[in-house]
C-alpha cells in the first residue's frame, strides 16, 4: 500500500520538478502517478473493509452484557459507504438527542430494526450493530 503512494509521489515530483525533457515524458509521469495513486486508494479501501469485518466478527462473538447499549428508535437505512456496502447495512438510530449511525452485518437484525416501530435497546460495539431488543 505504501509503495503505491511512494510511487505516485515519485512520479509526480519527477514530472513537476525536473527540467522537462519533453512534454510526452511529463504527461506519462503524471499518468503513471495517477494510476499509482488509484491503486493506493483501492488498497486503503480494501484494508478498511477487512479491518471492519474483523471488528464485526469480534463484536458478534461477545455476549450482550459485554456490549455497549443505548435506548432509541430506528430512523432509516441508508446506502453505506462504498468499501462496506457489500457486507454491511448502514442503519441510523436516534436516542432522542443524537442520530447514531451503526453498521450491521446480520441481515436478520437489520430487518428487525427496520420493522421495529417502538423504542428498542440497541447493542453495539465499535459502531457495529450486534442486536436489538424491544423494550
Amino acid at each position: 500500500m505504501r509503495h503505491h503512494l511512494a510511487a505516485a509521489l515519485l512520479f509526480w515530483s519527477i514530472g513537476l520538478l525536473r527540467p522537462p525533457v519533453s512534454d510526452v515524458l511529463i504527461v506519462s509521469l503524471m499518468i503513471a502517478g495517477l494510476l499509482a495513486f488509484f491503486l493506493f486508494i483501492k488498497e486503503v479501501l480494501e484494508t478498511v473493509r477487512a479491518r471492519f469485518l474483523v471488528l464485526a466478527a469480534k463484536a458478534e462473538q461477545k455476549g450482550l452484557e459485554e456490549l455497549s447499549c443505548f435506548t432509541g428508535k430506528f430512523v432509516e437505512i441508508k446506502d453505506g459507504y462504498i468499501p462496506l456496502k457489500a457486507d454491511f447495512t448502514y442503519i441510523i438510530f436516534s436516542n432522542g438527542d443524537h442520530d447514531i449511525p451503526l453498521f450491521c452485518r446480520n441481515v436478520a437484525v437489520a430487518q428487525k430494526a427496520a420493522q421495529s416501530g417502538k423504542t428498542v435497546r440497541v447493542y453495539y460495539d465499535d459502531y457495529i450493530l450486534v442486536d436489538i431488543k424491544e423494550d
